[in-house]
């Protein structure tokens, strides 16, 4: 599978050509990995309720952990794997994804401008334009 660190399956296995077959969509019912992660992304679904809505998990259950990775990596075509490389792949992004959550939200470095950037666009509208004058 790749290079992987401490011989477990990572996110970046995802991404290599390690494989000619690539899952990316549950058989039993015909539905695209795609359509499923717009689905959950724009109705903010869990993989139980798409199954209840789309059926998907629910036939063979070869999907399931396929599913998972593509709810918590966003990627929708996955090299055929087993399921504890999946599921590992799975617990990484899930893991990854809680800390980026109760990580200190709305200051980052890219939210900081230079002091006369900030200082300049008050005072272009605001009371302080007429003392600079």
């Amino acid at each position: 599978m790749g290079q992987k660190s401490e011989g477990k399956p990572s996110i970046a296995d995802l991404d290599r050509p390690t494989s000619r077959v690539r899952v990316e969509r549950c058989v039993c019912f015909n539905q695209p990995f795609d359509k499923l992660l717009e689905m959950a992304q724009k109705e903010g679904l869990t993989r139980e309720q798409l199954s209840d809505r789309t059926g998907c998990c629910t036939g063979c259950g070869m999907c399931k952990p396929y599913v998972r990775v593509v709810l918590s990596t966003g990627r929708t075509s996955i090299p055929l794997m087993n399921g504890r490389s999946l599921r590992e792949i799975a617990e990484q992004a899930e893991a990854a994804a809680a800390d980026r959550q109760s990580s200190p939200q709305g200051v980052t470095a890219s939210s900081f401008q230079p002091r006369e950037t900030q200082v300049g666009s008050r005072s272009a509208t605001g009371p302080e334009t007429s003392q600079e004058q």
